[in-house]
């Protein structure tokens, strides 16, 4: 929970206050989260998200949450360690060498890579990648990204991806 905690720090510093995409507190019209059904899975949405956006008026710092009145009843988080092949996957589909980027094996918990669109000066659009690497500041790695550049014009990185896209969901 912790890692995931750091995790929307870091994203918080990126898009909430360097970019100023996102309001400063948590508003469903501009984020959409999404998880899977697994218990440690949204437990991992929720610390994101705690580390994301910073505690409203309706926090009580210094309080356990489980004490709090506000806390559903009988919700108890339980950390769980697994790891997360899906993200192994992404690295492969986009082409990079080693799992985990910088090491050998499979990515670390709660590393992050995200996907940004862009709009350049004259109104092209371009993908940028990043990787959130455990404890440490992201990194563009969207000029390791097989078929792309730096700034990877949006139809360039379309084409390359191509070959990975599903047609029948109903079969994949």
């Amino acid at each position: 929970m912790e890692q995931h905690y750091e995790l929307g720090r870091k994203l918080r510093e990126r898009y909430i206050t360097n970019l100023t995409f996102l309001s400063q507190t948590y508003k469903s019209q501009e984020i959409y989260i999404k998880s899977t059904d697994y218990n440690r899975t949204v437990i991992s949405a929720y610390s994101n998200l705690i580390g994301m956006f910073e505690a409203g008026e309706e926090t009580q710092a210094g309080i356990d949450y489980p004490q709090n009145p506000k806390w559903p009843k009988g919700f108890v988080p339980i950390a769980v360690h697994t790891h997360d092949s899906t993200l192994e996957a992404l690295f492969s589909t986009l082409g990079f060498r080693k799992s985990a980027y910088d090491e050998d094996g499979m990515p670390r918990y709660s590393t992050g890579l995200t996907l940004e669109l862009w709009l350049d000066a004259s109104n092209s659009s371009y993908i940028k990648v990043l990787y959130w690497p455990l404890n440490e500041a992201y990194e563009d790695v969207t000029i390791h990204v097989t078929g792309c550049v730096e700034n990877c014009p949006l139809e360039m990185f379309i084409n390359r991806s191509m070959p990975y896209k599903v047609d029948d969901y109903e079969e994949a």
